[in-house]
């Protein structure tokens, strides 16, 4: 299974972008972190100011493709709806902000092609 990786800076909470036009996210494996709730932000295009955040309303609450992570380390399955967007970024937050890393953060998402 192709693996990708996304890095979260160290004083970020947003990672680089990933390029899903050729692959499928299927999982995500999640390092430990200092604190917070992985979120999903896409786009159609690569540019930064198109990123929004996924929201998933058939869920109570936020209706934001929240996984919980808080201080330590998850594996995750994706939703199959996130193959849609053909670029992504992965968001770290605690609460309604963002939880800024102390070290960088290297995320792997695992895929299958498109």
């Amino acid at each position: 299974m192709p693996q990708l990786v996304a890095l979260i800076n160290s004083g970020s909470n947003l990672s680089d972008l990933l390029d899903l036009r050729r692959w499928r996210p299927v999982s995500a494996l999640i390092p430990v972190v200092d604190s917070g709730d992985l979120l999903v932000k896409a786009a159609f295009d690569n540019s930064s100011a198109s990123f929004l955040r996924v929201l998933e309303p058939r869920f109570g609450g936020s209706s934001e493709i929240r996984f919980p992570i808080q201080a330590g380390s998850k594996a995750i399955i994706f939703p199959s709806q996130l193959e849609t967007f053909p670029f992504l970024k992965l968001e770290l937050v605690l609460g309604g902000v963002g939880s800024f890393q102390t070290s960088p953060r290297t995320l792997t998402l695992m895929t299958i092609p498109r």
